[in-house]
């Protein structure tokens, strides 16, 4: 992976124990030990508001088509060089990469949705 995407930067080697939809929507920590196949629980249940605009700690959503392989990740800086995401890449482990350079973002993705949380 890194020779596919040089302008990124592992942070931690891969791990079983959570996948990037648990990662990005339940708990951002890496000794998080939930496995979420679906996060639409969060984007429906009004703990997330669908977005226009992109701010740091939104949540990103690659939508696939297919739910098994769209991704979640989270805006860990947006300003004026990018937008930069923190995203588990499955067995390659927890990355920080810019917004479209990562092997989720292919032809098949349709959108891409930014969810803010809602604090009230």
């Amino acid at each position: 992976m890194a020779s596919l995407y040089p302008n990124n930067k592992r942070m931690q080697s891969a791990t079983r124990y959570y996948n990037c939809h648990s990662f990005a929507w339940h708990d951002a920590h890496m000794t998080n030990k939930i496995w979420l196949n679906y996060p639409e629980a969060y984007m429906n249940d009004g703990s997330y508001l669908l977005s226009q605009d992109v701010k740091n700690d939104y949540r990103i959503y690659y939508d696939n088509g297919d739910p098994l392989s769209d991704h979640s990740g989270i805006v860990a800086r947006y300003d004026d060089t990018g937008t930069y995401v923190l995203s588990k890449w499955g067995d390659y482990g927890l990355w920080l990469h810019q917004v479209l350079e990562c092997p989720y973002y292919t032809h098949r993705c349709t959108r891409i949705l930014f969810y803010r949380q809602n604090l009230l």
